[in-house]
């Protein structure tokens, strides 16, 4: 029994290892993906390049300010925001816009860098990293040549419903409350229709 219990909090140990190192890797691949699309079509067209970064920069910047309201005093004393933060942050966004202007691949590449970065942000969780991926693909699956607004608002919506069911599955495995599932669930139901909205209000269509 006592070498059971030694093994399994030594997987526990090595899985605490891989999880950072998984998510490294994947920022990394990520980069030398858009360095090899760059190479071939962002290059030829510097807008396209600086749009990309620029895009990228700002969402970090807003996810990070939005999980900083953990840091607070306010945020840390609050049991219920700490289980909502990690569905805040604006993670959509910016495979969103760049879906709309440049097309699914750089997307694709946009959301693989803000998901591992999302990961990374919130104490390098792997299942932060999926949720955010599956959804932001989702969102540039429905939002590919897309030129009507009430198209980008739904597919924003529909990708926050993808995000709510992945949080859903994630706190029954938590076995968090009930409650905390429906505010979860809401929460990415909101954040992808205010995020579509934003979406609509940035871009000219």
């Amino acid at each position: 029994k006592q070498f059971r219990q030694n093994r399994s909090a030594h997987l526990r140990q090595n899985w605490t290892f891989l999880e950072p190192l998984f998510l490294a890797l994947v920022v990394l691949a990520s980069a030398l993906l858009l360095a090899r699309t760059s190479s071939n079509r962002l290059s030829k067209d510097n807008y396209r390049l600086a749009l990309t970064m620029a895009v990228v920069c700002i969402n970090l910047a807003l996810m990070r300010l939005v999980l900083g309201l953990g840091d607070t005093r306010w945020g840390s004393s609050s049991a219920t925001l700490i289980k909502l933060l990690p569905f805040l942050s604006p993670v959509l966004l910016g495979p969103l816009l760049i879906t709309i202007l440049l097309g699914a691949r750089s997307a694709v590449i946009t959301a693989l860098i803000l998901s591992a970065f999302n990961g990374l942000m919130q104490s390098m969780a792997l299942d932060v990293f999926w949720v955010s991926w599956i959804s932001c693909l989702t969102v540039i699956i429905l939002c590919r040549e897309v030129r009507v607004r009430a198209r980008v608002i739904r597919a924003a919506f529909f990708a926050g419903l993808v995000m709510g069911g992945c949080a859903c599955i994630l706190g029954v495995v938590r076995k968090l409350e009930a409650v905390i599932l429906v505010q979860q669930a809401l929460v990415c139901l909101l954040q992808g229709g205010f995020l579509g909205v934003v979406a609509v209000g940035l871009l000219p269509l």
